[in-house]
C-alpha cells in the first residue's frame, strides 16, 4: 500500500510487494512467508492483493481485534512499485508528506501507525542500531500478541518501552513512532489511548488501509456470508438412468440459531414452477444438519443426506422424454423450525 501515489494514481494495495522483497524497504523473513501462505489459495478469482486485504481481516480478528470490512476486486500489479515505504530515520515532516501521497490526513497517519503497531516487535536483525543482537527483539507494547490499545495507553501514560518511541533509538534519531505522534502535539495519540474510540477507529483506518487501490480498480460491496449456500453441488446422469445430486448446504446460524433448524427439504420443479414428477415423496427430499462450524464473527450449520458418506444423495425418478433436454431443477427456501426447502 506505501507506495500508492494519489497524485498520479498509481501503486497501493496490488501485491506488487512480490516483485520488492529486496529493495532495501521491505526487511525481515515475515513478508516471503506470508506471500508463500497465501499462495495456496491463490485462483483466478481471488488475487493475491485481495488475500493480503483478507489476511489483514484474519490477522486482527485472530488478535481479538475489531472486525475490518472486507471488499473484493483488486487487480495484482505485474512488476514492483515505485517504493516509498517509510522509514525511521525520516523527519516528521517526511512522514507527514508520505501518508499523504497514499490518502492519509496528519491524524489518520497517527492513528494507522498507532493501529499497525498494536502487534508485533522490531528485531534486532533487521534494526541492529535500535535492538541490540544480545536483547533479539523488542514489542512495541506490553501485549504484543493482543490487538488492544496499550501502543497508545502506555505512551500516553509514560510507561512506554515502544523500541520506537524510546532507548537507542533516540539517540540515531530513528525514534519514527515519536515522531509520528508527537507530529500533533499528542492530540491524537492521546486520544488513542480510550480503548472504544481506539477499536472503533482502527476498524475505520484498517479499511481506508486496505482499500488504497490504483486508478480503475472497482472494488465490491461489502463481503458478507450468504444465509443458504449450496457447496460442492452435482447432478449426474447415473448409467442406470437415473439421477444422482451430492453436495452440501450450509445455512447461516449468526441469527437464525441452529437449534431453529429442522432440516433442509429439495423439492423437483420442473421451469415453470410445476411439479412433474408425481407425488411429493418423489419429489422432494430431506437432509438433516449433521454439522456445525464457527468463523470468527459468523456461525454455520451443514446440512447432508449421508452420515456414513457426508454427502447428500437422492435419486430421481423423473427424466426428460427421449431427446428432450432436463427441464428441472431444485429449490430450497427457508422455514422456521423449521425446515428449509
Amino acid at each position: 500500500m506505501a507506495p500508492h501515489n494519489k497524485y498520479f494514481g498509481t501503486d497501493g494495495l496490488d501485491a506488487s510487494l512480490q516483485f520488492e522483497l529486496n529493495n532495501g524497504e521491505n526487511t525481515g523473513p515475515g513478508h516471503a512467508t506470508t506471500l508463500q501462505f497465501l499462495a495456496n489459495y491463490l485462483t483466478t478469482k481471488s488475487s493475491m492483493a485481495d488475500l493480503i486485504a483478507a489476511g489483514v481481516y484474519a490477522s486482527v480478528r485472530s488478535c481479538g481485534g475489531p472486525v475490518v470490512p472486507l471488499r473484493f476486486g483488486r487487480i495484482d500489479a505485474t512488476e514492483a512499485g515505485l517504493g516509498g515505504v517509510p522509514q525511521p530515520q525520516n523527519s516528521a515532516g517526511s512522514f507527514t508528506s508520505a501518508f499523504d501521497r497514499m490518502t492519509f490526513t496528519q491524524s489518520e497517519m497517527i492513528k494507522l501507525v498507532a493501529c499497525g503497531h498494536t502487534l508485533g516487535s522490531v528485531h534486532s536483525t533487521e534494526f541492529p542500531n535500535i535492538v541490540s543482537a544480545s536483547v533479539g527483539q523488542v514489542a512495541f507494547d506490553s501485549s504484543n500478541a493482543v490487538f488492544d490499545n496499550k501502543v497508545a495507553a502506555e505512551y500516553a501514560a509514560g510507561t512506554t518501552t515502544n523500541p520506537l518511541v524510546s532507548g537507542a533509538s533516540v539517540g540515531v534519531g530513528r525514534n519514527s513512532d515519536f515522531k509520528v505522534f508527537n507530529s500533533d502535539g499528542n492530540v491524537t495519540i492521546n486520544a488513542m489511548a480510550d480503548p472504544t474510540f481506539y477499536r472503533n477507529t482502527c476498524a475505520t483506518m484498517l479499511q481506508k488501509m486496505i482499500e488504497v487501490v490504483p486508478d480503475g480498480v472497482v472494488l465490491t460491496d461489502v463481503i458478507t456470508p450468504y444465509a443458504v449456500k449450496p457447496i460442492a453441488m452435482q447432478l449426474t446422469l447415473g448409467s442406470n438412468g437415473q439421477f444422482q445430486l451430492t453436495g452440501f448446504i450450509r445455512v447461516l446460524t449468526t441469527t437464525v440459531p441452529a437449534d431453529s433448524i429442522k432440516n433442509v427439504v429439495f423439492t423437483w420443479k420442473d421451469r415453470n414452477g410445476g411439479n412433474s414428477c408425481g407425488s411429493s415423496t418423489t419429489c422432494s427430499v430431506t437432509a438433516t444438519q449433521q454439522g456445525v462450524a464457527t468463523g470468527f464473527d459468523d456461525s454455520f450449520a451443514v446440512c447432508i443426506r449421508s452420515r456414513r458418506h457426508l454427502i447428500l444423495m437422492l435419486t430421481v425418478l423423473a427424466l426428460p422424454h427421449h431427446g428432450e433436454h432436463p427441464r428441472c431443477v431444485w429449490y430450497f427456501v427457508v422455514h422456521p423450525r423449521r425446515e428449509l426447502q
